[in-house]
């Protein structure tokens, strides 16, 4: 199985380990991994460069932590952005929420405003996908199994309808 591409979204702050991992993992499959730190300073706007590699991508995995995140240009979250153009076209979107024992709340961030905005969010996104796993800070390696085990599968399944296809091509 290659040629298969996802994208990775994530808060950067808040989830740096956990994308770390995730990406690294995801090398085990193989596929290729598109992220926003991946690729420097293009010199390029960046939501058109995102959202192409969202349109290349066989799939799109989002992380979501405590942190609404850096704002774009249109001031919504970049991972809001990129998550809704994935939907928009209509790409397999993977959801993983991390959630806080009350013991940390103080992760969370204190902005109410940023706060109910990315609770509003995780509802558009509970409402749009059926299953969205959630994660506990520390669980950084259930995470990673979790997001490896779903994408395989779900590449797996895209390998066998691809050579269903071509075995059905090779009769007309």
């Amino acid at each position: 199985m290659s040629g298969y591409t996802v994208f990775l979204s994530s808060t950067f702050s808040d989830l740096n380990k956990e994308r770390t991992q995730v990406c690294d993992a995801l090398a085990l499959i193989p596929v290729s991994v598109l992220c926003a730190e991946h690729s420097g300073d293009t010199g390029k706007r960046l939501s058109p460069t995102l959202k192409g590699w969202i349109d290349e991508a066989d799939a799109v995995i989002l992380l979501i932590g405590q942190h609404s995140g850096t704002l774009s240009g249109s001031g919504k979250p970049w991972t809001q952005v990129e998550a809704r153009y994935a939907i928009q076209k209509k790409k397999r979107l993977f959801v993983y929420v991390r959630q806080i024992p009350d013991e940390l709340r103080t992760l969370i961030d204190q902005d109410l405003e940023a706060k109910r905005k990315l609770e509003e969010f995780i509802c558009f996104i509970e409402k749009k996908i059926a299953n969205v796993p959630r994660f506990n800070l520390g669980q950084c390696c259930r995470l990673t199994a979790m997001v490896v085990r779903d994408v395989d599968r779900y590449l797996r399944t895209l390998e066998k309808t691809r050579q269903e296809a071509s075995y059905l091509d090779s009769f007309t």
